[in-house]
């Protein structure tokens, strides 16, 4: 899979307030090398499928124990957003 544009970081406020800003910036870069982190087999095709057709991407990781989302929107891809499950 080739890599793929993700716009600016942006965090949830109440994300932003719990973890130091810079914490996630090694998972933000893992989306882009199609890492989709801990995603079930049908949403994996999807960002699979998001990459020929320009739709949102997920990824789904752990980091110390807490649930983080980081989302990626549909073309043109002006933004990534990293957030908790419960502040979507």
């Amino acid at each position: 899979m080739s890599m793929f544009r993700l716009g600016p970081l942006l965090g949830h406020p109440r994300r932003t307030q719990r973890h130091h800003p810079r914490r996630p910036a090694y998972r933000h870069t893992a989306p882009r090398r199609c890492d989709w982190g801990e995603l079930c087999e049908d949403d994996r095709a999807a960002n699979d499928t998001a990459l020929l057709d320009g739709s949102r991407v997920l990824s789904v990781y752990t980091i110390n124990g807490e649930r983080i989302w980081v989302i990626t929107e549909a073309e043109p891809r002006r933004a990534t957003t990293v957030l908790r499950p419960e502040d979507y």
